[in-house]
């Protein structure tokens, strides 16, 4: 169920995170993003619940005018968290980007790259998700150069089918987004590490 703004929820503190328990284990933990699991209490916030940091917004969702600004500042965290872990201290890096996401807006350059779509709410959508791609690749690049890609198992997942009300497409299955249908419930997602016994495997389950 969403948390709204001005609701007193939170997930509950007695259900342990991840981060929690990976702490235990002797990782640095840090989020950058976006919070969306409650914030009406600290109990509730992320250093509260395992995070040695948090840089980010707390919500659902932010102004697209504000977070696409806000994005390039989340990379350069990210990045700077990256550089000054040690190589000896393992690392746990969760990164909830608002991309991709209503309201729909997204920096001018990133639109102009599909100028050939002539539905401009389509358009915008699609900027969104390479602005997305960038800080990706921005945080890949930098895990590179600190020595830390090849023993890093990489995790990405969105966490719901696109909305079509929003430009989100999810052909060819029924429904999207708040929908129990598989366009609402199926995702993309993969998992890349050199430590995965498998590779090269792709499941459309």
């Amino acid at each position: 169920m969403a948390m709204l703004p001005a609701q007193p929820s939170g997930v509950p503190s007695h259900f342990p995170f991840l981060p929690e328990k990976l702490k235990e284990l002797g990782y640095a933990t840090h989020v950058v993003g976006k919070w969306h699991l409650g914030f009406c209490n600290w109990n509730y916030t992320p250093t509260y619940r395992g995070f040695d940091s948090f840089y980010g917004f707390y919500n659902g969702q932010d102004d697209m005018t504000t977070t696409s600004i806000l994005f390039y500042f989340f990379t350069e965290r990210i990045v700077d968290i990256i550089e000054k872990n040690p190589l000896s201290l393992p690392l746990f890096l969760y990164l909830p980007f608002q991309n991709v996401h209503e309201p729909l807006q997204v920096l001018k350059r990133f639109e102009d790259m599909y100028s050939n779509i002539q539905n401009e709410s389509r358009r915008i959508f699609l900027g969104m998700v390479s602005a997305m791609d960038e800080g990706i690749g921005n945080v890949t690049m930098a895990m590179k150069r600190a020595g830390l890609w090849d023993n890093t198992l990489l995790i990405f997942t969105a966490d719901n089918g696109g909305w079509p009300l929003f430009s989100g497409n999810n052909f060819s299955l029924r429904g999207g987004k708040i929908t129990l249908w598989e366009g609402g419930t199926r995702a993309a997602a993969f998992v890349h590490g050199s430590m995965l016994q498998k590779t090269g495997y792709t499941s459309n389950k």
